[in-house]
């Protein structure tokens, strides 16, 4: 079980960073010894891209005023995080969303 934390803090700290790089309000704990397996991401649109998302098979689900929420588990891989929010990116670009209006 410690393994199977170990990596479910990296990969959420993961998303974060990603979250971040992109401007986006995250919803959950920064400290990872608070943060539980799930991280919530206020983007634009959130709850358009959240539908997106699962029609392209990304299991994430939504929150209002929490946004996306994506959780990583044991069985997933660091790639996999980085598809997830580069569909992200991709949804809002054929949304047409802005750069200045993704923060």
């Amino acid at each position: 079980m410690k393994s199977v934390r170990e990596k479910s803090k990296r990969q959420t700290d993961r998303l974060v960073s990603l979250a971040d790089h992109c401007g986006w309000k995250v919803n959950a704990p920064r400290d990872p010894e608070r943060r539980g397996g799930t991280v919530a991401i206020e983007m634009p649109r959130s709850k358009e891209v959240c539908e997106m998302l699962l029609k392209r098979g990304i299991l994430v689900d939504w929150r209002p005023h929490v946004g996306v929420r994506m959780s990583p588990h044991f069985y997933n891989r660091d790639e996999e995080l980085d598809f997830a929010m580069a569909a992200v990116n991709e949804i809002l670009e054929s949304m047409r969303v802005t750069a200045s209006s993704k923060r």
